[in-house]
């Protein structure tokens, strides 16, 4: 997924100014630059399966959104929805 920047964003070597689609961030790259309010947009879950780690990494939203591909409905605390990626992803 694409991100906008909110605010000069540097990556890559590149230097993207406000409204620039800020391409090609790895999920936690991603996630760091929006909660630091830089960036906006929702990060793309939907690229296979993750690592319980990288799982782990992801914002709650994220998370969830996972899960939810999965046809597992996300439990509400961060702990349960790993337990629950963990389950899936040793069973498949």
């Amino acid at each position: 997924m694409s991100y906008k920047a909110l605010e000069r964003v540097c990556h890559n070597g590149k230097t993207y100014q406000v409204g620039d689609d800020v391409p090609g961030l790895a999920v936690d790259e991603a996630q760091r630059l929006l909660d630091l309010n830089v960036i906006e947009g929702e990060a793309d879950v939907g690229f296979g399966d993750l690592t319980p780690e990288q799982f782990e990494a992801l914002g709650a939203a994220e998370q969830k959104a996972k899960l939810k591909e999965l046809d597992i409905e996300a439990a509400s605390n961060a702990g349960e929805r790993q337990l629950q990626y963990v389950a899936w992803y040793e069973g498949k």
